[in-house]
């Protein structure tokens, strides 16, 4: 007899314990009270055990419908540590109950298990009572009908005298540097005309008096070395001929008349030869040159 008790203690003090020890089961609930159809319910269970202890997955609540008026949307786990062991888990809820009056629902508890190996503990999640309400009184106390459908509110004016204000400011301001820009990069109306160097050229020269003076004669050049350089848009020189009336073939036929101008310049500038010079290109020839060059320029515009 005594020998058989010795054997039983034996074995259960080298035989693990079969239960783990659930140290608490708290739960944070919201109001009450208050609630509607659709409304979304969210509680939190804090279970704490001891440590080694997992928590069963199977044993989580599943979402999905748990009646016909209520759903569970979602379920989260959350493991907290610290010694013993807390665990939170969290459960959205959504209300489909359709209330006429202010009724009492339950959502139902459930069982958490928790293993270590072997062994296995229960920790268990008592309901939760709640109060629902209708959107409306099943009888509205009216005594007019009328009440049952109140009118719209009336808008209110809005006055738009400084919103015209800053439109127009903001209008001119925009103007103004439209047209400034326009100017700055003559756009129309702003566009300037296009320089016609031998037009301008030929005025001049025909604008000088016929006194037959060397000084007329070498002004003359002048005027028509600057229209030809204008035209090209840099210096040209009586090498740079050729390389003029490539990019230019408008004054290709004035060709000769321009080699006869560069030869008479070439003459009384740098060989001080003013007879030659005007024996070579005359000054009514050279105010015909002009004229010529200012018709070709003014086709080839």
């Amino acid at each position: 007899m005594w020998r058989m008790a010795f054997i039983w203690l034996c074995l259960a003090v080298s035989c693990p314990l079969a239960e783990a020890q659930i140290v608490s089961v708290q739960r944070e609930e919201p109001r009450p009270f208050g609630y509607f159809v659709g409304d979304l319910i969210t509680l939190e269970v804090f279970v704490a055990v001891d440590s080694g202890y997992l928590i069963d997955p199977a044993s989580l609540p599943k979402a999905g419908p748990v009646a016909y008026w209520l759903d569970l949307r979602s379920v989260s786990v959350d493991d907290l540590g610290g010694n013993p062991r807390q665990w939170r888990l969290r459960l959205a809820y959504q209300n489909f109950y359709v209330a006429l009056d202010v009724r009492r629902m339950t959502i139902p508890g459930f069982d958490l298990i928790f293993k270590s190996g072997e062994n296995s503990a229960k920790a268990s999640v008592a309901p939760w009572s709640f109060s629902v309400s209708p959107l409306r009184e099943i009888l509205p106390t009216a005594n007019d009908p009328v009440d049952f459908l109140r009118a719209d509110i009336a808008p209110a004016p809005v006055s738009l005298g400084a919103s015209r204000r800053a439109l127009l400011i903001l209008s001119s301001v925009s103007a103004l540097m439209l047209g400034l820009v326009a100017f700055d990069r003559s756009w129309p109306p702003f566009r300037r005309p296009q320089a016609r160097p031998f037009a301008l050229a030929a005025r001049r020269l025909g604008r000088m008096r016929r006194d037959g003076s060397t000084d007329q004669f070498r002004a003359a050049l002048r005027t028509m070395h600057q229209s030809i350089d204008v035209a090209a848009g840099r210096r040209v020189l009586a090498e740079d001929l050729e390389s003029f009336l490539a990019e230019h073939p408008d004054y290709r036929a004035e060709a000769e008349s321009f080699t006869r101008f560069y030869r008479a310049s070439h003459r009384i500038f740098f060989a001080s030869d003013e007879t030659g010079a005007e024996r070579l290109l005359p000054p009514t020839e050279l105010v015909s040159f002009s004229q010529r060059l200012a018709k070709l320029e003014r086709a080839a515009a």
